[in-house]
């Protein structure tokens, strides 16, 4: 099993256990103010938070829930979006979720 933790540019992190982890996608977003005329893919964005927050189904809080400690993310934090990722990343800490964002390669 894989352990989070260790020695990282020379701080100590707090050895988190085994990674629990879950892919998570909240497509689609129909509402226009996700992005224009296409509905953007950036899940992180607060037009997204019906779905991941507490105002809502609270997918977040779900997977803490079910024993994850973190959630790996199909797109990457912010692409070619100017707009806060604030509201998502502090429900994760506040539910005890580790992010890892991911990486296009398109």
């Amino acid at each position: 099993a894989l352990v989070v933790g260790g020695s990282v540019a020379g701080s100590e992190l707090p050895a988190l256990g085994p990674l629990r982890g879950i892919a998570y996608g909240a497509l689609p977003c129909t509402e226009q103010s996700c992005g224009g005329q296409r509905p953007s893919e950036d899940m992180l964005l607060q037009s997204y938070s019906k779905q991941w927050g507490p105002e809502g189904r609270d997918d977040l809080a779900i997977m803490a829930g079910l024993g994850a400690n973190a959630v790996r993310l199909y797109h990457s934090l912010g692409l070619d979006i100017e707009e806060s990722h604030a509201g998502f990343l502090d429900h994760a800490q506040a539910t005890g979720l580790n992010v890892m964002a991911g990486f296009h390669t398109y």
